[in-house]
């Protein structure tokens, strides 16, 4: 570490203030939202499935309304036994426009100025380094990790002078921009091709158009789980199959490149586990159903997932019927009004498709190709820049590697 680097411990550099404990009769569906645990992703705020509660509770607990540059922190989750979105420790700047309030086990930290960086703080603390800092000071009393606000003060944080944590968080924001822009790139991109779907098939859609079932356009087969419970079978190795399950598919995009677990080739032939080939849709129909995306190579997938190999492709494109799984109405397949949170295969094979003629299937198709390869080619830049920026990371915050203003 270089003489200049002062080891501090985050009290000294940053405030920390804590979350409210809104109860159960507070919320509501409109108002002012608040940001919980779920809300807070490594790096990230996730604003999807926002609580609410109203303006006369707002005001009541404006104290825990949430300040622009404060650093988010979740002192409740799991340990690094399971999927990185639920562990504690989780930290993100909050950079979201607009009025929002802190729920309990959110803590919000903000950075003495004239000492601290607040995005070199952000980076800091979203590190793998720093969060298994955390994880390992946890108290898992009740089978929920948690962290108090005593363990975050007293973390140490290794500290250059003012100018080099400004020059390290103008290297990673650089990097996070870009990799902003090209998500946004790509969701304008599939909004401008699903708003011609919709016009040209749903809106503009014919009565004469023949009915036929999913199951008659293309082949459907489920995935396998092995049992959970033999390790072996599992795998994080890069030269065993990637095995897709729903929560890849909550964050891989139009096209899914990677998924958290792979699967041995004993375990594909050990349970005739169907293989995926590139280049095929895939589709979520258990627990959460409607979640579509595209492989980028060979693939398998767990059980709550169907793939669709397209034997017309006269008939219908895949470009086609990633919009049509999308965009369909699983809510009518239920019994009830309720949120249909599972299918089965037989009711996918059996999925009316109302098919249009193959000129404008075809038409469709070639409208909306560039616009697909440009959102492949935008996550595989995306996928690099994030390997970039956290190998990075770590080594800018030891010291490793070094920038200067």
């Amino acid at each position: 570490m270089m003489s200049e680097w002062q080891t501090v411990v985050l009290g000294d550099i940053a405030t920390l203030r804590n979350g409210y404990a809104f109860k159960s009769s507070d919320f509501v569906e409109h108002g002012v939202p608040i940001i919980k645990i779920k809300n807070v992703k490594p790096n990230r705020i996730n604003l999807d499935n926002l609580s609410y509660v109203s303006e006369e509770v707002a005001e009541s607990t404006a104290k825990h309304e949430i300040q622009s540059d404060e650093i988010l922190l979740t002192m409740s989750g799991n340990r690094a036994d399971g999927s990185p979105e639920s562990w504690v420790g989780k930290a993100a700047k909050f950079r979201v426009p607009g009025r929002f309030l802190l729920n309990q086990r959110v803590s919000a930290l903000r950075a003495k100025e004239e000492i601290a960086d607040v995005d070199f703080l952000a980076y800091h603390l979203s590190s793998w380094d720093t969060q298994l800092a955390l994880i390992n000071q946890a108290n898992s009393s009740g089978g929920q990790a948690n962290i108090s606000p005593d363990t975050v003060r007293s973390l140490e944080v290794e500290l250059p002078p003012l100018p080099e944590q400004k020059a390290i968080a103008d290297v990673l924001i650089s990097l996070d921009h870009k990799i902003d822009l090209l998500h946004r790139q790509n969701k304008t991109l599939e909004a401008m091709a699903e708003t011609l779907f919709r016009q040209w098939f749903v809106e503009d859609a014919s009565e004469d158009w023949p009915k036929f079932d999913l199951g008659e356009l293309c082949q459907i087969k489920i995935g396998r789980t092995p049992p959970r419970k033999e390790f072996h079978w599992f795998s994080t190795d890069a030269e065993d199959v990637k095995w897709i399950s729903i929560k890849d598919l909550a964050t891989s995009g139009t096209f899914i490149l990677d998924t958290a677990e792979k699967l041995t080739a004993e375990a594909l032939e050990a349970f005739r586990i169907p293989v995926i080939p590139e280049s095929t849709l895939v589709l979520s129909f258990k627990m959460t159903v409607g979640r579509v995306a595209i492989t980028t190579e060979r693939m398998i997938s767990n059980e709550a997932i169907a793939h669709f190999l397209i034997e017309n492709k006269l008939a219908v494109s895949i470009e086609f019927l990633y919009f049509y799984l999308k965009l369909f109405p699983y809510q009518t397949l239920g019994s009830t009004s309720s949120i249909v949170t599972s299918i089965n295969s037989r009711m996918i094979r059996e999925l009316p498709v109302f098919l249009p003629p193959s000129e404008m299937i075809s038409q469709f198709t070639s409208e909306i190709s560039s616009s697909f390869r440009r959102i492949l080619a935008n996550q595989r830049q995306i996928g690099t820049l994030e390997q970039l920026r956290d190998t990075l990371l770590p080594k800018l915050m030891s010291g490793e590697v070094r920038v200067s203003r």
